[in-house]
């Protein structure tokens, strides 16, 4: 029953996934297509663009076929067959025009990780790891593809990576057990932490955007006995803090309180924030 069950999870994600990849746009406001034609782009195309898209179109055109028997064998197969051509991309030329080969460089490496995640989630039964990976770098080897059919006329397909949104939309069910399971982690981590050195972990400074990774140095780092945590939590989906009393708690993606907030002080909460 297990294995049935992972065949199912690979084919629900994937089949989401194929219609994205061929289809999805860029955001409104997010791209400024120039309307210069410079031939320097349509030779980058013929020489490079063309055969790079060929292979995505190819690898996007696999992801289709996904059933509900295909097996994870074949799924980790596929996103690591979309790995190498992401990979092979990233050593040819990039576009001759600053921005463009700077945008292009990103998309590209932004696809190459995330695919090596939704390897590692097949691996690891992970359904988030999978539909992060696999939606997240679908998204980002859709933009890099919308690159390369601009300069195939010549023109300049600017997606500035700041404004345009790589984050897949996933579902609750995926969600929010990732959300529990992190939360389930930093209690443990800050438990452990406070019986090894006799006091709970403070974070560095108060909680926002800019500090959310780096208030988990204390249990990340290898001093006091630690590392307590592997990594810092997810914050795309949902934000989860510490105090220096031992109190864990979860806000909605983007939220971030500056004190305990009772209300969501337990892991259950995560059905309620979790985006």
């Amino acid at each position: 029953m297990k294995r049935v069950r992972v065949r199912f999870v690979f084919a629900s994600v994937f089949c989401v996934l194929v219609p994205a990849v061929m289809a999805i746009q860029p955001e409104v406001g997010a791209s400024n297509t120039s309307t210069q034609v410079t031939t320097s782009l349509q030779s980058w195309y013929q020489k490079t663009g063309h055969s790079v898209l060929q292979a995505f179109v190819a690898d996007a055109r696999r992801f289709a076929h996904v059933t509900s028997s295909t097996t994870p064998r074949e799924a980790s197969q596929d996103c690591k067959r979309f790995t190498t051509d992401v990979l092979a991309a990233e050593h040819k030329k990039l576009p001759p025009n600053s921005v463009l080969a700077s945008d292009y460089r990103y998309y590209l490496q932004t696809a190459a990780t995330r695919f090596k995640e939704c390897v590692t989630g097949i691996a690891e039964k992970s359904e988030f790891e999978l539909a992060e990976g696999a939606q997240g770098g679908s998204l980002a080897a859709q933009a890099a593809m919308t690159i390369i059919r601009g300069t195939q006329s010549g023109k300049v397909v600017n997606l500035p990576p700041s404004s345009t949104n790589l984050l897949p939309s996933l579902s609750a069910s995926v969600v929010v057990p990732k959300c529990y399971a992190d939360f389930k982690s930093l209690e443990v981590a800050i438990e452990a932490y406070n019986a090894q050195n006799n006091a709970f972990p403070a974070p560095p400074a108060a909680w926002n955007a800019a500090t959310y990774s780096g208030n988990f140095a204390p249990l990340l780092s290898s001093k006091g006995g630690g590392p307590y945590l592997n990594a810092s939590p997810d914050s795309g989906y949902y934000v989860i803090e510490y105090d220096s009393s031992g109190n864990v708690w979860v806000e909605p993606a983007g939220q971030f309180d500056t004190t305990y907030n009772p209300a969501h002080g337990d892991y259950t909460a995560c059905a309620d924030v979790a985006k």
